[in-house]
Protein backbone atom coordinates (compact mmCIF):
# COMPACT_ATOMS: atom_id res chain seq x y z
CA UNK A 1 0.00 0.00 0.00
CA UNK A 2 2.84 2.58 1.04
CA UNK A 3 4.28 1.44 -2.16
CA UNK A 4 1.15 2.23 -4.49
CA UNK A 5 0.66 5.67 -2.67
CA UNK A 6 4.51 6.34 -2.88
CA UNK A 7 4.26 5.77 -6.94
CA UNK A 8 1.01 7.77 -7.00
CA UNK A 9 3.25 11.07 -5.38
CA UNK A 10 5.73 10.83 -7.57
CA UNK A 11 3.10 10.27 -10.79
CA UNK A 12 1.48 14.30 -9.57
CA UNK A 13 2.49 15.99 -12.38
CA UNK A 14 1.02 13.48 -14.91
CA UNK A 15 -1.89 13.24 -13.09
CA UNK A 16 -2.48 16.75 -12.54
CA UNK A 17 -2.31 16.62 -16.46
CA UNK A 18 -4.89 13.99 -16.55
CA UNK A 19 -7.62 16.11 -14.53
CA UNK A 20 -6.40 19.22 -16.52
CA UNK A 21 -7.39 17.33 -20.18
CA UNK A 22 -10.59 15.69 -18.63
CA UNK A 23 -11.93 19.07 -16.48
CA UNK A 24 -11.07 20.41 -19.72
CA UNK A 25 -12.97 17.89 -22.20
CA UNK A 26 -15.81 17.87 -19.62
CA UNK A 27 -16.24 22.21 -19.67
CA UNK A 28 -16.04 21.99 -23.55
CA UNK A 29 -19.16 19.29 -23.95
CA UNK A 30 -21.19 21.05 -21.18
CA UNK A 31 -20.66 24.09 -23.16
CA UNK A 32 -21.69 22.58 -26.81
CA UNK A 33 -25.32 22.46 -27.70
CA UNK A 34 -26.51 19.15 -27.92
CA UNK A 35 -29.28 19.29 -30.94
CA UNK A 36 -29.37 17.33 -34.27
CA UNK A 37 -26.59 19.11 -36.94
CA UNK A 38 -27.56 19.63 -40.38
CA UNK A 39 -25.68 17.75 -42.66
CA UNK A 40 -26.67 19.39 -45.84
CA UNK A 41 -24.62 21.68 -47.48
CA UNK A 42 -26.40 23.36 -50.90
CA UNK A 43 -25.82 26.31 -52.80
CA UNK A 44 -28.09 28.44 -55.58
CA UNK A 45 -28.02 27.01 -59.30
CA UNK A 46 -25.70 24.24 -58.37
CA UNK A 47 -26.78 20.86 -58.51
CA UNK A 48 -27.99 18.60 -55.28
CA UNK A 49 -24.89 15.85 -55.03
CA UNK A 50 -26.68 14.07 -52.07
CA UNK A 51 -28.99 11.22 -52.45
CA UNK A 52 -32.96 11.93 -52.96
CA UNK A 53 -34.00 13.57 -49.63
CA UNK A 54 -37.62 12.96 -48.62
CA UNK A 55 -39.18 14.79 -45.50
CA UNK A 56 -38.44 13.10 -42.52
CA UNK A 57 -41.51 14.69 -40.76
CA UNK A 58 -44.42 17.20 -41.61
CA UNK A 59 -42.70 20.78 -41.74
CA UNK A 60 -43.60 24.03 -42.86
CA UNK A 61 -41.95 26.23 -45.14
CA UNK A 62 -40.90 29.50 -43.96
CA UNK A 63 -40.68 32.30 -45.59
CA UNK A 64 -37.70 34.36 -45.55
CA UNK A 65 -37.67 37.63 -43.72
CA UNK A 66 -36.96 40.03 -46.68
CA UNK A 67 -40.43 38.83 -48.62
CA UNK A 68 -42.04 38.26 -44.99
CA UNK A 69 -41.30 42.42 -44.62
CA UNK A 70 -42.40 43.18 -48.81
CA UNK A 71 -45.15 41.93 -47.96
CA UNK A 72 -46.21 44.15 -45.03
CA UNK A 73 -44.90 47.00 -46.89
CA UNK A 74 -46.87 46.76 -49.58
CA UNK A 75 -50.25 46.06 -47.31
CA UNK A 76 -49.48 48.83 -44.92
CA UNK A 77 -49.31 51.23 -47.61
CA UNK A 78 -52.84 51.07 -48.18
CA UNK A 79 -54.91 53.31 -45.45
CA UNK A 80 -58.55 52.36 -46.18
CA UNK A 81 -60.19 54.01 -43.39
CA UNK A 82 -61.25 57.94 -43.46
CA UNK A 83 -63.51 60.95 -41.85
CA UNK A 84 -65.53 63.40 -43.57
CA UNK A 85 -64.84 66.71 -41.13
CA UNK A 86 -66.13 70.23 -41.95
CA UNK A 87 -62.86 72.72 -41.84
CA UNK A 88 -65.02 75.63 -41.20
CA UNK A 89 -68.83 75.85 -40.77
CA UNK A 90 -70.18 77.73 -44.31
CA UNK A 91 -71.09 81.12 -42.55
CA UNK A 92 -67.61 81.81 -40.54
CA UNK A 93 -65.85 81.37 -43.89
CA UNK A 94 -68.18 83.23 -45.90
CA UNK A 95 -68.33 85.81 -43.25
CA UNK A 96 -64.18 86.16 -43.71
CA UNK A 97 -65.03 86.47 -47.23
CA UNK A 98 -67.32 89.03 -47.35
CA UNK A 99 -65.31 90.94 -44.53
CA UNK A 100 -61.90 91.13 -46.49
CA UNK A 101 -63.74 92.42 -49.57
CA UNK A 102 -65.46 95.12 -47.74
CA UNK A 103 -62.13 96.05 -46.12
CA UNK A 104 -60.42 95.91 -49.66
CA UNK A 105 -62.65 97.55 -51.36
CA UNK A 106 -63.53 101.86 -51.36
CA UNK A 107 -65.88 101.29 -53.99
CA UNK A 108 -69.79 101.39 -52.21
CA UNK A 109 -71.47 100.04 -55.39
CA UNK A 110 -68.98 96.73 -55.45
CA UNK A 111 -69.41 96.50 -51.54
CA UNK A 112 -73.47 96.29 -52.53
CA UNK A 113 -72.90 93.78 -55.30
CA UNK A 114 -70.54 91.53 -52.76
CA UNK A 115 -73.19 91.57 -50.02
CA UNK A 116 -75.99 90.92 -52.80
CA UNK A 117 -73.50 87.49 -53.68
CA UNK A 118 -73.08 86.39 -50.37
CA UNK A 119 -75.86 83.77 -50.78
CA UNK A 120 -74.12 82.50 -53.84
CA UNK A 121 -70.96 82.37 -51.84
CA UNK A 122 -72.37 80.73 -49.30
CA UNK A 123 -74.25 78.06 -51.58
CA UNK A 124 -70.54 77.74 -53.54
CA UNK A 125 -68.74 76.77 -50.32
CA UNK A 126 -71.85 74.40 -49.44
CA UNK A 127 -71.25 72.11 -52.79
CA UNK A 128 -66.90 72.14 -51.64
CA UNK A 129 -67.49 71.05 -48.44
CA UNK A 130 -70.59 68.84 -48.90
CA UNK A 131 -68.27 67.13 -51.73
CA UNK A 132 -65.10 67.44 -49.37
CA UNK A 133 -61.38 68.13 -49.77
CA UNK A 134 -58.82 65.98 -49.71
CA UNK A 135 -55.07 66.43 -50.36
CA UNK A 136 -53.84 63.68 -52.72
CA UNK A 137 -49.95 64.34 -51.80
CA UNK A 138 -50.39 63.68 -48.23
CA UNK A 139 -51.93 59.74 -48.77
CA UNK A 140 -49.57 57.24 -49.51
CA UNK A 141 -49.78 54.61 -52.50
CA UNK A 142 -52.78 53.25 -52.70
CA UNK A 143 -52.72 49.50 -54.35
CA UNK A 144 -54.14 49.52 -57.63
CA UNK A 145 -58.17 49.45 -57.64
CA UNK A 146 -58.64 50.25 -54.06
CA UNK A 147 -61.22 52.44 -52.43
CA UNK A 148 -61.47 54.51 -49.42
CA UNK A 149 -63.77 54.00 -46.93
CA UNK A 150 -65.36 56.89 -45.59
CA UNK A 151 -66.57 56.27 -41.90
CA UNK A 152 -70.21 56.97 -41.32
CA UNK A 153 -71.20 56.63 -37.54
CA UNK A 154 -70.65 52.48 -37.26
CA UNK A 155 -70.48 52.00 -40.96
CA UNK A 156 -68.87 52.81 -43.63
CA UNK A 157 -69.53 52.74 -47.47
CA UNK A 158 -66.47 53.02 -50.39
CA UNK A 159 -65.64 56.03 -52.37
CA UNK A 160 -63.31 57.01 -54.61
CA UNK A 161 -60.21 59.81 -54.74
CA UNK A 162 -61.96 61.50 -57.75
CA UNK A 163 -65.31 62.08 -55.71
CA UNK A 164 -63.58 64.11 -53.61
CA UNK A 165 -62.41 67.40 -54.57
CA UNK A 166 -58.36 67.41 -54.80
CA UNK A 167 -56.70 70.34 -52.68
CA UNK A 168 -54.50 71.79 -55.57
CA UNK A 169 -57.43 71.59 -58.14
CA UNK A 170 -59.76 73.56 -55.25
CA UNK A 171 -59.09 77.00 -57.05
CA UNK A 172 -59.90 75.95 -60.41
CA UNK A 173 -62.79 74.20 -59.21
CA UNK A 174 -64.25 77.34 -57.62
CA UNK A 175 -63.33 79.46 -60.40
CA UNK A 176 -65.44 77.07 -63.00
CA UNK A 177 -68.41 76.98 -60.96
CA UNK A 178 -68.64 80.50 -60.24
CA UNK A 179 -68.05 81.10 -63.71
CA UNK A 180 -71.08 78.32 -64.58
CA UNK A 181 -73.55 80.08 -61.84
CA UNK A 182 -72.29 83.67 -62.98
CA UNK A 183 -71.15 84.80 -59.28
CA UNK A 184 -69.32 88.15 -59.21
CA UNK A 185 -65.77 88.21 -58.98
CA UNK A 186 -64.83 84.86 -59.95
CA UNK A 187 -60.72 85.04 -59.50
CA UNK A 188 -61.18 87.05 -56.59
CA UNK A 189 -63.34 84.50 -54.71
CA UNK A 190 -61.62 81.22 -55.99
CA UNK A 191 -58.03 82.80 -54.93
CA UNK A 192 -59.10 83.63 -51.21
CA UNK A 193 -61.55 80.97 -50.86
CA UNK A 194 -58.76 78.57 -51.86
CA UNK A 195 -56.65 80.43 -48.86
CA UNK A 196 -59.20 79.80 -46.27
CA UNK A 197 -60.37 76.01 -47.04
CA UNK A 198 -58.19 73.40 -45.63
CA UNK A 199 -59.19 69.26 -46.20
CA UNK A 200 -62.27 67.92 -45.10
CA UNK A 201 -60.97 64.01 -45.92
CA UNK A 202 -58.90 63.16 -43.04
CA UNK A 203 -57.44 59.46 -42.42
CA UNK A 204 -59.41 57.61 -39.19
CA UNK A 205 -56.21 57.07 -36.89
CA UNK A 206 -57.88 54.64 -34.57
CA UNK A 207 -59.33 52.32 -37.20
CA UNK A 208 -56.20 52.57 -39.44
CA UNK A 209 -54.04 51.52 -36.54
CA UNK A 210 -56.18 48.35 -35.83
CA UNK A 211 -56.00 47.66 -39.70
CA UNK A 212 -52.65 48.14 -39.64
CA UNK A 213 -52.17 45.42 -36.89
CA UNK A 214 -54.59 43.22 -38.21
CA UNK A 215 -52.48 43.56 -41.43
CA UNK A 216 -49.43 42.35 -39.23
CA UNK A 217 -50.89 39.68 -37.75
CA UNK A 218 -52.74 38.11 -40.93
CA UNK A 219 -49.13 38.02 -42.63
CA UNK A 220 -48.55 34.06 -42.47
CA UNK A 221 -45.20 33.13 -42.13
CA UNK A 222 -45.26 29.94 -43.83
CA UNK A 223 -46.27 28.97 -47.40
CA UNK A 224 -47.49 25.80 -47.03
CA UNK A 225 -46.60 22.43 -45.47
CA UNK A 226 -44.76 19.83 -46.78
CA UNK A 227 -45.73 16.10 -45.79
CA UNK A 228 -43.83 13.56 -44.20
CA UNK A 229 -42.04 11.24 -47.13
CA UNK A 230 -42.99 14.16 -49.52
CA UNK A 231 -39.62 14.44 -51.98
CA UNK A 232 -37.74 17.30 -51.75
CA UNK A 233 -35.23 17.41 -53.72
CA UNK A 234 -33.92 14.68 -55.85
CA UNK A 235 -30.37 13.34 -57.08
CA UNK A 236 -28.32 16.22 -59.54
CA UNK A 237 -31.27 18.79 -59.18
CA UNK A 238 -30.38 22.07 -59.88
CA UNK A 239 -31.16 23.65 -56.45
CA UNK A 240 -33.54 26.31 -57.09
CA UNK A 241 -34.59 29.62 -54.91
CA UNK A 242 -37.74 27.92 -53.91
CA UNK A 243 -35.83 24.54 -53.24
CA UNK A 244 -33.67 26.42 -51.00
CA UNK A 245 -36.64 27.85 -48.97
CA UNK A 246 -37.99 24.29 -48.43
CA UNK A 247 -34.30 23.32 -47.60
CA UNK A 248 -33.90 26.30 -45.31
CA UNK A 249 -37.00 25.50 -43.15
CA UNK A 250 -35.88 21.91 -42.74
CA UNK A 251 -32.68 23.04 -41.28
CA UNK A 252 -34.27 25.81 -39.04
CA UNK A 253 -37.26 22.49 -37.67
CA UNK A 254 -33.52 20.54 -37.33
CA UNK A 255 -31.53 22.61 -35.58
CA UNK A 256 -33.19 24.97 -33.49
CA UNK A 257 -36.41 22.83 -32.43
CA UNK A 258 -35.14 19.16 -32.37
CA UNK A 259 -34.48 18.68 -28.09
CA UNK A 260 -31.29 17.76 -27.43
CA UNK A 261 -30.09 14.08 -28.03
CA UNK A 262 -27.91 11.68 -26.10
CA UNK A 263 -26.50 9.98 -29.75
CA UNK A 264 -25.43 13.58 -30.82
CA UNK A 265 -24.12 13.93 -26.94
CA UNK A 266 -21.85 10.63 -27.70
CA UNK A 267 -20.49 11.83 -31.06
CA UNK A 268 -19.24 15.01 -29.88
CA UNK A 269 -17.93 13.50 -26.64
CA UNK A 270 -16.11 11.21 -29.71
CA UNK A 271 -15.04 14.38 -31.29
CA UNK A 272 -14.09 16.21 -28.41
CA UNK A 273 -11.95 13.72 -27.41
CA UNK A 274 -10.13 13.32 -30.66
CA UNK A 275 -9.62 17.04 -31.12
CA UNK A 276 -8.06 17.19 -27.26
CA UNK A 277 -5.67 13.89 -27.72
CA UNK A 278 -4.12 15.54 -30.60
CA UNK A 279 -3.58 18.33 -29.24
CA UNK A 280 -2.20 16.82 -26.21
CA UNK A 281 -0.08 14.38 -29.14
CA UNK A 282 1.56 16.80 -30.54
CA UNK A 283 2.71 18.70 -27.53
CA UNK A 284 4.44 15.50 -26.07
CA UNK A 285 5.97 14.63 -29.02
CA UNK A 286 7.27 18.09 -30.67
CA UNK A 287 6.72 20.82 -27.52
CA UNK A 288 7.66 18.59 -24.13
CA UNK A 289 8.72 22.17 -22.35
CA UNK A 290 5.00 22.78 -22.30
CA UNK A 291 3.85 19.71 -21.87
CA UNK A 292 6.00 19.39 -19.01
CA UNK A 293 4.87 22.36 -17.62
CA UNK A 294 1.46 22.34 -16.45
CA UNK A 295 1.10 25.97 -15.71
CA UNK A 296 1.74 26.41 -19.40
CA UNK A 297 -0.73 23.47 -19.92
CA UNK A 298 -3.19 25.13 -18.24
CA UNK A 299 -3.39 28.51 -19.70
CA UNK A 300 -3.49 26.62 -23.24
CA UNK A 301 -6.91 24.56 -22.30
CA UNK A 302 -8.42 28.11 -20.34
CA UNK A 303 -7.77 30.23 -23.86
CA UNK A 304 -9.37 27.21 -26.13
CA UNK A 305 -12.38 26.97 -23.02
CA UNK A 306 -12.84 30.85 -23.20
CA UNK A 307 -12.86 30.55 -27.07
CA UNK A 308 -15.62 27.89 -27.31
CA UNK A 309 -17.71 29.59 -24.52
CA UNK A 310 -17.43 33.06 -26.14
CA UNK A 311 -18.79 31.20 -29.44
CA UNK A 312 -21.45 28.65 -28.24
CA UNK A 313 -23.07 31.50 -25.96
CA UNK A 314 -23.52 33.08 -28.79
CA UNK A 315 -25.05 30.51 -30.90
CA UNK A 316 -27.74 29.82 -27.68
CA UNK A 317 -28.90 33.28 -27.28
CA UNK A 318 -29.53 33.78 -31.24
CA UNK A 319 -29.23 37.68 -30.75
CA UNK A 320 -26.21 38.13 -31.98
CA UNK A 321 -24.45 37.73 -35.74
CA UNK A 322 -21.96 35.22 -35.04
CA UNK A 323 -19.68 37.34 -37.29
CA UNK A 324 -19.16 39.61 -34.43
CA UNK A 325 -17.13 36.54 -32.02
CA UNK A 326 -13.43 37.45 -32.32
CA UNK A 327 -12.32 33.54 -32.33
CA UNK A 328 -8.82 35.27 -33.42
CA UNK A 329 -8.04 36.03 -29.94
CA UNK A 330 -6.90 32.49 -29.26
CA UNK A 331 -3.92 32.50 -32.13
CA UNK A 332 -2.48 36.11 -30.74
CA UNK A 333 -2.82 35.43 -27.21
CA UNK A 334 -1.23 31.93 -27.99
CA UNK A 335 1.69 33.39 -30.29
CA UNK A 336 2.49 35.64 -27.87
CA UNK A 337 3.39 33.41 -25.66
CA UNK A 338 4.52 30.16 -27.15
CA UNK A 339 4.98 30.31 -30.99
CA UNK A 340 4.01 29.84 -34.03
CA UNK A 341 3.86 26.20 -34.76
CA UNK A 342 2.06 26.24 -31.56
CA UNK A 343 -0.52 28.76 -31.99
CA UNK A 344 -1.15 27.21 -35.44
CA UNK A 345 -1.94 24.00 -34.28
CA UNK A 346 -3.93 25.16 -31.39
CA UNK A 347 -6.31 27.34 -33.50
CA UNK A 348 -6.33 24.51 -35.60
CA UNK A 349 -8.00 22.37 -33.45
CA UNK A 350 -10.33 24.66 -31.70
CA UNK A 351 -11.89 25.35 -34.91
CA UNK A 352 -12.57 21.81 -35.59
CA UNK A 353 -14.34 21.69 -32.20
CA UNK A 354 -16.67 24.85 -32.85
CA UNK A 355 -16.92 23.61 -36.68
CA UNK A 356 -19.12 20.87 -35.51
CA UNK A 357 -21.73 23.33 -33.90
CA UNK A 358 -21.34 26.21 -36.53
CA UNK A 359 -23.28 27.15 -39.11
CA UNK A 360 -22.36 26.01 -42.36
CA UNK A 361 -19.22 24.33 -41.33
CA UNK A 362 -17.43 24.71 -44.00
CA UNK A 363 -17.73 28.35 -44.57
CA UNK A 364 -17.04 28.92 -41.04
CA UNK A 365 -13.79 26.35 -40.89
CA UNK A 366 -12.57 28.21 -43.91
CA UNK A 367 -12.86 32.16 -43.21
CA UNK A 368 -11.47 31.22 -39.73
CA UNK A 369 -8.44 29.00 -40.49
CA UNK A 370 -7.45 31.78 -43.03
CA UNK A 371 -7.59 34.38 -40.83
CA UNK A 372 -6.09 32.69 -37.84
CA UNK A 373 -3.03 32.01 -40.58
CA UNK A 374 -3.26 36.04 -41.56
CA UNK A 375 -3.46 36.54 -37.76
CA UNK A 376 -0.49 34.71 -36.54
CA UNK A 377 2.21 35.95 -39.42
CA UNK A 378 0.68 39.57 -39.07
CA UNK A 379 1.83 39.02 -35.13
CA UNK A 380 5.36 37.27 -35.65
CA UNK A 381 7.16 40.51 -34.85
CA UNK A 382 5.36 42.52 -32.50
CA UNK A 383 7.57 45.40 -31.23
CA UNK A 384 5.53 48.10 -31.91
CA UNK A 385 1.83 49.17 -30.89
CA UNK A 386 1.72 50.00 -34.48
CA UNK A 387 2.12 46.36 -35.52
CA UNK A 388 -1.41 45.38 -33.29
CA UNK A 389 -3.07 47.92 -35.53
CA UNK A 390 -1.76 46.62 -38.58
CA UNK A 391 -2.37 42.65 -37.88
CA UNK A 392 -6.24 44.32 -36.99
CA UNK A 393 -6.18 45.37 -40.18
CA UNK A 394 -4.90 42.17 -41.71
CA UNK A 395 -7.28 40.60 -40.24
CA UNK A 396 -10.24 42.56 -41.03
CA UNK A 397 -9.07 42.33 -44.99
CA UNK A 398 -8.75 38.21 -44.71
CA UNK A 399 -12.36 37.85 -43.01
CA UNK A 400 -13.92 40.25 -45.56
CA UNK A 401 -11.95 38.54 -48.79
CA UNK A 402 -13.03 35.26 -47.43
CA UNK A 403 -16.56 36.53 -46.80
CA UNK A 404 -17.15 37.44 -50.42
CA UNK A 405 -15.91 34.65 -51.78
CA UNK A 406 -18.03 32.40 -49.55
CA UNK A 407 -20.95 34.33 -50.40
CA UNK A 408 -20.54 34.76 -54.34
CA UNK A 409 -20.13 30.56 -54.55
CA UNK A 410 -23.83 30.95 -53.11
CA UNK A 411 -25.56 33.36 -54.78
CA UNK A 412 -24.00 33.59 -58.11
CA UNK A 413 -22.97 37.32 -58.09
CA UNK A 414 -21.57 40.04 -56.08
CA UNK A 415 -25.16 42.55 -55.99
CA UNK A 416 -26.97 39.52 -53.76
CA UNK A 417 -23.72 39.65 -50.96
CA UNK A 418 -25.57 40.97 -47.38
CA UNK A 419 -22.91 43.69 -46.50
CA UNK A 420 -24.21 44.23 -43.02
CA UNK A 421 -22.20 41.06 -42.20
CA UNK A 422 -19.08 43.34 -43.10
CA UNK A 423 -20.07 45.59 -40.07
CA UNK A 424 -20.36 42.91 -37.86
CA UNK A 425 -16.63 41.71 -39.02
CA UNK A 426 -15.29 45.00 -38.47
CA UNK A 427 -16.79 45.07 -34.72
CA UNK A 428 -14.78 41.82 -34.41
CA UNK A 429 -11.82 42.75 -35.62
CA UNK A 430 -11.97 45.92 -32.94
CA UNK A 431 -12.91 42.86 -29.65
CA UNK A 432 -9.64 41.35 -31.12
CA UNK A 433 -8.08 44.21 -30.07
CA UNK A 434 -8.92 42.90 -26.36
CA UNK A 435 -6.26 40.22 -27.02
CA UNK A 436 -3.50 42.80 -25.68
CA UNK A 437 -5.31 43.81 -21.87
CA UNK A 438 -5.40 39.92 -21.52
CA UNK A 439 -1.98 38.93 -22.40
CA UNK A 440 -1.08 41.43 -19.61
CA UNK A 441 -3.10 39.85 -17.34
CA UNK A 442 -2.08 36.16 -18.33
CA UNK A 443 1.21 36.99 -18.03
CA UNK A 444 1.02 38.35 -14.54
CA UNK A 445 -1.18 35.32 -13.54
CA UNK A 446 0.54 32.42 -14.80
CA UNK A 447 4.51 34.31 -14.26
CA UNK A 448 4.90 33.51 -18.26
CA UNK A 449 6.84 36.40 -20.05
CA UNK A 450 4.99 37.31 -23.37
CA UNK A 451 7.06 38.40 -26.40
CA UNK A 452 5.31 42.32 -25.29
CA UNK A 453 7.20 42.25 -22.36
CA UNK A 454 10.31 41.13 -23.70
CA UNK A 455 9.79 44.38 -26.01
CA UNK A 456 9.92 46.43 -22.73
CA UNK A 457 12.76 44.64 -21.38
CA UNK A 458 14.95 45.44 -24.31
CA UNK A 459 14.80 48.63 -24.35
CA UNK A 460 17.98 50.47 -23.19
CA UNK A 461 15.92 52.81 -20.92
CA UNK A 462 14.69 50.46 -18.58
CA UNK A 463 15.62 51.05 -14.82
CA UNK A 464 17.99 47.63 -14.15
CA UNK A 465 20.06 48.57 -17.98
CA UNK A 466 20.24 52.02 -16.92
CA UNK A 467 21.55 51.76 -13.43
CA UNK A 468 24.21 49.06 -14.85
CA UNK A 469 25.27 51.87 -17.58
CA UNK A 470 25.95 54.25 -14.52
CA UNK A 471 27.74 51.35 -12.70
CA UNK A 472 29.24 49.16 -14.41
CA UNK A 473 28.97 51.25 -18.05
CA UNK A 474 31.97 48.97 -19.85
CA UNK A 475 29.72 45.83 -18.94
CA UNK A 476 26.91 47.73 -20.63
CA UNK A 477 28.77 47.90 -23.98
CA UNK A 478 29.86 44.45 -23.62
CA UNK A 479 25.89 43.56 -23.31
CA UNK A 480 25.11 45.61 -26.04
CA UNK A 481 27.83 44.06 -28.42
CA UNK A 482 27.00 40.06 -26.84
CA UNK A 483 23.36 41.02 -27.81
CA UNK A 484 23.98 42.27 -31.35
CA UNK A 485 25.95 39.10 -32.03
CA UNK A 486 23.52 36.75 -30.61
CA UNK A 487 20.55 38.19 -32.59
CA UNK A 488 22.56 38.22 -35.56
CA UNK A 489 23.41 34.62 -35.28
CA UNK A 490 19.81 33.49 -34.11
CA UNK A 491 18.14 35.02 -37.07
CA UNK A 492 20.62 32.74 -39.42
CA UNK A 493 19.93 29.26 -37.47
CA UNK A 494 16.15 30.40 -36.21
CA UNK A 495 14.78 31.17 -33.62
CA UNK A 496 13.54 33.53 -30.82
CA UNK A 497 15.55 36.82 -31.66
CA UNK A 498 13.87 38.65 -29.33
CA UNK A 499 14.48 36.43 -26.58
CA UNK A 500 18.08 36.24 -27.25
CA UNK A 501 18.43 39.66 -27.16
CA UNK A 502 16.88 40.37 -23.86
CA UNK A 503 19.45 37.23 -22.40
CA UNK A 504 21.97 38.83 -23.62
CA UNK A 505 21.65 42.28 -22.42
CA UNK A 506 21.27 41.00 -18.88
CA UNK A 507 23.42 38.64 -18.08
CA UNK A 508 25.94 40.09 -16.63
CA UNK A 509 23.70 42.30 -14.33
CA UNK A 510 25.80 40.52 -11.24
CA UNK A 511 28.56 42.79 -12.31
CA UNK A 512 27.48 45.59 -11.05
CA UNK A 513 27.93 44.72 -7.09
CA UNK A 514 31.61 45.03 -8.12
CA UNK A 515 32.56 46.48 -10.74
CA UNK A 516 36.12 47.29 -10.88
CA UNK A 517 36.56 43.47 -10.68
CA UNK A 518 35.92 42.96 -14.09
CA UNK A 519 38.19 44.29 -16.51
CA UNK A 520 35.63 46.13 -19.20
CA UNK A 521 35.43 48.27 -16.04
CA UNK A 522 38.87 49.57 -14.98
CA UNK A 523 39.69 52.67 -16.70
CA UNK A 524 43.50 52.87 -14.66
CA UNK A 525 46.26 50.21 -14.37
CA UNK A 526 45.39 49.41 -11.04
CA UNK A 527 43.28 45.66 -11.08
CA UNK A 528 41.99 44.95 -7.66
CA UNK A 529 42.70 41.43 -8.69
CA UNK A 530 46.08 41.67 -8.13
CA UNK A 531 45.80 41.95 -3.84
CA UNK A 532 44.05 38.91 -3.95
CA UNK A 533 44.40 35.18 -3.38
CA UNK A 534 43.55 32.62 -6.77
CA UNK A 535 40.94 30.95 -5.12
CA UNK A 536 38.92 34.18 -3.55
CA UNK A 537 39.64 36.40 -6.82
CA UNK A 538 37.67 33.49 -8.79
CA UNK A 539 35.02 33.08 -6.31
CA UNK A 540 34.34 37.39 -6.97
CA UNK A 541 34.55 36.99 -11.00
CA UNK A 542 32.41 33.72 -10.32
CA UNK A 543 29.63 35.11 -8.08
CA UNK A 544 28.65 37.58 -10.37
CA UNK A 545 25.94 34.91 -12.07
CA UNK A 546 24.47 34.00 -8.09
CA UNK A 547 24.29 38.07 -7.97
CA UNK A 548 22.89 38.45 -11.20
CA UNK A 549 19.99 36.15 -10.42
CA UNK A 550 19.08 37.65 -6.77
CA UNK A 551 18.90 40.74 -8.14
CA UNK A 552 16.36 39.53 -11.41
CA UNK A 553 14.39 37.98 -8.60
CA UNK A 554 13.95 40.87 -6.38
CA UNK A 555 13.27 42.82 -9.09
CA UNK A 556 10.19 40.65 -10.12
CA UNK A 557 8.93 40.49 -6.33
CA UNK A 558 8.77 44.21 -6.87
CA UNK A 559 7.28 44.22 -9.37
CA UNK A 560 4.56 41.78 -7.87
CA UNK A 561 4.58 44.36 -4.65
CA UNK A 562 3.43 47.15 -7.20
CA UNK A 563 0.85 45.35 -9.15
CA UNK A 564 -0.68 43.50 -5.90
Amino acid sequence: MRKWLINISNQHENILKLLIFSVSVCLILWMLPHQIRYKFDYALGKPWSYDDLKAPYDFAIEKNKDSVEAEKKVRLTYTPYFLKTDSASVKIISKRFADFILSSSGDSSQQVSTKKSQANIEWLLELVLNKGIINEDALPEQTPGSAFKIVQGKNYKDISVKDFVSLKNTKEFLKKTANEKKIDLPDVLADELTNLLQPTIIADKELNNSYRNHVIQSVSLTAGIVSQGEKIISKGEIVTAQKIQVLTSLKNVSENFSEPNRHVFAGQTLLVLICMTMLMLFLRQLRKDIYNDNRKLTLIFLLILFTVFIYTYVIKSGNISLYLVPVCILPIVIRTFFDTRMALFTYVITVLVLGSVAPNSYEFVFAQIVAGMVTIFSVKNMRKRSHAFFAVFMIFISYLLSYIAIEIVHEGNITSINWQNAGWLLGNVLLVLFAYPLIYFLEKIFNITSDISLVELADSNNALLRELSIKAPGTFQHSLQVANLAEAAIFKVGGNALLMRVGALYHDIGKMEMPLYFIENQTTQVNPHDELAFEESASIIISHVIKGIEKAKKIIYLIWLLIL
